[in-house]
């Protein structure tokens, strides 16, 4: 495993290898854990070495080229932080510019990362979690609700 200037990622490596000799598990979670470029290297080697590993992610850098990564390295899970699908709300809850519209950006990362499990038969389970508050209360039936038109989570 190398790093992003081209030095070996031996911490890492000491890492996975005491965890999957102790049977520890990972979570990847903080910040956002998809911006850290050693990730995908480091799903591929934990999982070679029988790690049992999930993902936590806002969603907005689960770029198609990455996902067959994650998919191939046999998350257990991983979960989605939307909050909510209307894009002003989105914006309010993770301190985007406005203008930028992360949200619908995320919706179609989320579709695409299950098209791309239903597509490689990947027993990774996919999950969406949505924090429920005053600001996305009125807007919850429409992120999770029946398809009105609209761009949300489809739970049929």
């Amino acid at each position: 495993m190398r790093s992003p200037r081209g030095r070996p990622a031996a911490g890492l490596e000491r890492v996975l290898a005491h965890l999957a000799e102790h049977r520890v598990g990972i979570q990847w979670v903080g910040g956002e854990p998809t911006m850290n470029p050693l990730l995908y290297e480091a799903a591929a080697v934990a999982c070679a070495a029988g790690v049992q590993q999930c993902l936590f992610t806002n969603g907005s850098l689960l770029a198609p080229k990455r996902v067959d990564q994650l998919l191939d390295s046999r998350l257990v899970f991983v979960r989605v932080s939307l909050d909510v699908a209307d894009p002003a709300i989105h914006r309010s809850f993770h301190g985007y510019a406005e203008g930028r519209d992360f949200a619908s950006k995320v919706l179609r990362n989320l579709s695409y990362l299950v098209q791309r499990k239903v597509a490689l038969g990947s027993p990774t389970l996919v999950g969406v979690s949505i924090v429920v508050d005053e600001r996305n209360l009125e807007a919850l039936p429409d992120t999770v609700g029946p398809r009105r038109g609209g761009t949300h989570v489809d739970l049929s």
